[in-house]
């Protein structure tokens, strides 16, 4: 098992600190140590290992009258 995770924020969810760092978690992820805080954050669903969907390419509809 590797040491180290790749952790994304969930969009729309709570701001997460790095317990070593005191500094929230940056939107683009970051790679942290594999602990149980980590392991915490994803089982609960405040993190990811998958990065978030890329808004490049979703259109949103247009309300034209």
């Amino acid at each position: 098992m590797p040491d180290t995770l790749t952790v994304h924020p969930v969009p729309g969810g709570p701001n997460v600190r790095d317990p070593e760092t005191l500094r929230h978690l940056p939107p683009e992820g970051a790679t942290v140590p594999r602990t149980t805080y980590w392991l915490r954050r994803i089982a609960c669903g405040d993190v990811t290992e998958t990065p978030p969907a890329s808004r490049r390419g979703r259109q949103t509809p247009t309300n034209r009258e």
